[in-house]
């Protein structure tokens, strides 16, 4: 559940947003404003689920910012914060629909406990909305299976443009496909289930999609330009351009609605989900973007579920080759990063292939089948191959070598390993790369208060796989790694002859009694004893 705070007054912003333990309540702060306009912006930009609010506030007033998102359609609640007691103000928050009126001062335990039962009403009302029995029931109902086959096959590279322009068409989809002159595929699945979860099984994995689907129409509607089934049980998201908006706009959205739309099926349906993002593309290069979502969409294995997933610029094949069977298991565990799975088909690969040969020939076509099978894979990762495979190469130019079952069987395991070890290290200088974007940020607006959110916008990237790769790669939160590098620099500064309210004000906080308190924390002494000791 996502919460925004809206507040003027800089300690009770502070105190809201830090010292009430939010997470145990199931609720993200996603955000915090001074004002009434910065409020309206980032409602806009972040899509709160709960707006904690103040009456008065600087160029727009709570209850004219509560009005003028109704207005714009935002489906959001709120709670007011109020210094006035005059019944008047309560009865106008009212009838806007406020949840809660709270008199100024309140104690912390009493606002978690109103943010918290509006977070509760909203989850009972999703709930309710999206029953298994209403579920149940629409998934009876008739679906438009040509649109979905059309959309599909169109993902998937198979039409011209010319054909693309008559089915849409023929479909009605030609506001959704035709005006549009760019496009986002994003691919959602329900992650795998916990063994102790009864409530579905695996024959449950239709009727999952379709829940999927339902919850994902509803919510995204016209925001989109379609929604509809994917391949093995996914489903495809296609966000399409508006017309005036400004270049990076539609990767802003795609990343907020995508992350929002997860949180909301955690919600209705007890399970999480997770989304692969591709690149901004044309209409006739949605296939690229399409293959890029499903590749992301495999990694959530490194980073856990319940996230949305950027495509990471390796290039991959977009579709899966007509092999024989365990030829394809072998190629979804090398593209999904499961070794042991991997290893497992060229056991049973292996196992097949000695027992059933008959001769040399048949043998030699078989391991030529594996080595080009292995070389396409490293190929389409734009890897070299030499580099891949090290001391294994030889046996590439000279395959007729492999003429012992064991010499086989150790040059099969031993690529597929190295082929697996480079794509970690690939991803993991990905992650490097990313952690200094954010690191060089930070250190160019150290006097301001950027946050995990605001980065995130910035490098076009989810929060939640920010969060989790920055902790991954540097054994830090965002938080602590921000707060650590501002204590530092605010200790230089003062060191260096600063007055006490000019470092705060150089680090980026403007309220000296809370810098002051984190100083102290952090190093043990007031800014001023170290300022003195410095003199």
């Amino acid at each position: 559940m996502k919460l925004l705070v809206a507040e003027d007054e800089i300690r009770l912003l502070y105190n809201s947003v830090y010292n009430i333990p939010w997470e145990e309540h199931g609720i993200e702060v996603v955000g915090m404003a001074k004002s009434g306009s910065e409020a309206l912006a980032l409602v806009r930009q972040r899509k709160p689920d709960i707006l904690l609010l103040d009456i008065q506030m600087p160029d727009m007033d709570g209850l004219s910012l509560v009005r003028k998102l109704q207005a714009e359609g935002e489906k959001l609640r709120f709670v007011i914060l109020s210094g006035h007691d005059d019944f008047k103000y309560a009865r106008t928050a009212l009838e806007l629909g406020a949840d809660n009126y709270l008199l100024k001062p309140v104690g912390n335990p009493e606002l978690a406990q109103a943010v918290s039962k509006t977070a509760d009403a909203i989850r009972r009302e999703r709930e309710l909305e999206h029953s298994r029995q209403e579920l149940q029931q629409k998934w009876q109902s008739h679906l438009p299976f040509l649109r979905h086959s059309f959309l599909l096959h169109l993902v998937q590279g198979s039409y011209s443009d010319a054909e693309i322009v008559r089915y849409a068409g023929e479909y009605m989809l030609e506001r959704q496909l035709l005006a549009p002159k760019a496009f986002i595929a994003a691919v959602i699945e329900a992650d795998p289930l916990d063994a102790a979860d009864t409530r579905f099984t695996a024959a449950d994995g239709p009727l999952l999609q379709f829940a999927l689907q339902s919850i994902a129409s509803e919510y995204l509607g016209h925001a989109v330009a379609a929604v509809f089934p994917g391949e093995k049980l996914q489903l495809v998201v296609l966000f399409a351009e508006t017309k005036g908006a400004d270049e990076d706009e539609l990767i802003r959205q795609a990343n907020t609605y995508c992350s929002k739309l997860l949180a909301i099926i955690k919600d209705c349906l007890k399970v999480t989900a997770s989304a692969g993002m591709g690149a901004k593309v044309s209409r006739g290069d949605l296939a690229r973007s399409y293959g890029q979502a499903r590749t992301a969409l495999n990694e959530r294995v490194l980073y856990g579920g319940n996230i949305v997933i950027p495509y990471n610029d390796h290039p991959v094949a977009s579709q899966l080759p007509d092999f024989r069977m365990f030829e394809k298991q072998i190629q979804q565990a090398l593209e999904i990063g499961d070794g042991a799975l991997a290893q497992a088909c060229i056991e049973a690969w292996y196992r097949e292939t000695f027992e059933s040969a008959t001769s040399v020939e048949a043998l030699q076509e078989q391991v030529l089948s594996i080595q080009s099978l292995l070389l396409r894979m490293i190929r389409l990762q734009g890897w070299p191959v030499r580099e891949v495979v090290k001391a294994h190469y030889a046996y590439f130019l000279q395959p007729a070598q492999l003429l012992a079952d064991n010499q086989t069987y150790a040059w099969l395991t031993g690529t597929v390993q190295q082929y697996l070890d480079y794509g970690r290290e690939q991803r993991s200088l990905f992650g490097n790369r990313l952690v200094a974007e954010v690191a060089r940020l930070i250190d160019e607006a150290m006097d301001q208060e950027l946050s995990l959110h605001e980065i995130a916008e910035r490098l076009f990237v989810d929060p939640s796989y920010l969060s989790r790769l920055f902790k991954k790669e540097t054994g830090q939160t965002f938080t602590d790694y921000g707060r650590l590098l501002k204590m530092e620099r605010a200790r230089k500064l003062l060191q260096g002859g600063a007055k006490v309210y000019e470092a705060s004000r150089l680090v980026g906080f403007k309220d000296l009694g809370y810098f002051t308190k984190l100083f102290r924390k952090h190093w043990g002494m007031t800014p001023g004893e170290v300022a003195r000791d410095s003199q």
